[in-house]
């Protein structure tokens, strides 16, 4: 690796960017559309042609209650709308960012959090979990968040190296001294569509969840 590439990693690694409007309005109703009739037919249930968040949200607390959320979740990532449409938008925009043609998608998902939700995430970095050593770590809101809602806590000055990571209680890698980290993280809320592009060292976590429905989002990791 030559001084310019390695620059290049250097800054990447750091990277905070949003994007605005990175999905359309109808591309969310699509991907919401689909993750309500992926409840529905887990549950042995007639498929809709439309839905919104407030029906979204009042049929994932009939799926959360009788315990079939887990098979739907694993079923986003084949979720067509998910795979025609939002997988060729991250690849296309990641390239540009990287400056690599050879980026490969590394993880996908939906994530949901409740004010009573579990999955909360502590500050800490992307790479302990990350083989690639060259990734970016992309969030995209489904919805408006606003504070309290489950955005996120991203670090005020990124610390731009692997720095040390310790186990919590679900067994989630955590950076230590999450006091310490606590007051050197700004909440950043969200519009519906908006795109945030972390890279592998920003130290980052969810923001507090008190207030409002449940929080979705897509996650998804690309790397080499």
């Amino acid at each position: 690796m030559n001084w310019e590439e390695n620059m290049s990693d250097i800054n990447v690694s750091k990277k905070i960017l949003t994007k605005k409007k990175f999905l359309s309005q109808s591309i969310i109703n699509s991907i919401l559309l689909e993750v309500h009739n992926s409840m529905l037919f887990k549950n042995n249930k007639k498929k809709i042609n439309k839905t919104n968040l407030t029906d979204l949200n009042s049929y994932y607390k009939v799926v959360k209650k009788n315990k079939s959320w887990s098979k739907i979740y694993d079923d986003f990532k084949k979720l067509k709308t998910i795979n025609n449409i939002l997988v060729p938008k991250i690849l296309t925009y990641s390239k540009k960012i990287l400056k690599k043609k050879n980026i490969k998608i590394i993880t996908k998902g939906l994530r949901v959090i409740e004010k009573s939700s579990t999955r909360k995430y502590p500050i800490h970095q992307e790479y302990p979990g990350i083989k690639s050593k060259k990734f970016l770590v992309l969030w995209i809101a489904l919805h408006n968040i606003k504070s309290l809602q489950g955005g996120l806590l991203i670090a005020k000055n990124v610390i731009n190296k692997p720095l040390p990571h310790m186990l919590d209680k679900r067994k989630y890698c955590i950076l230590k001294n999450q006091k310490f980290w606590k007051k050197r993280v700004y909440e950043k809320t969200f519009s519906s569509g908006e795109l945030i592009t972390l890279g592998k060292y920003v130290q980052h976590g969810t923001a507090p969840k008190k207030l409002g429905s449940p929080r979705w989002a897509c996650i998804i990791r690309v790397g080499i």
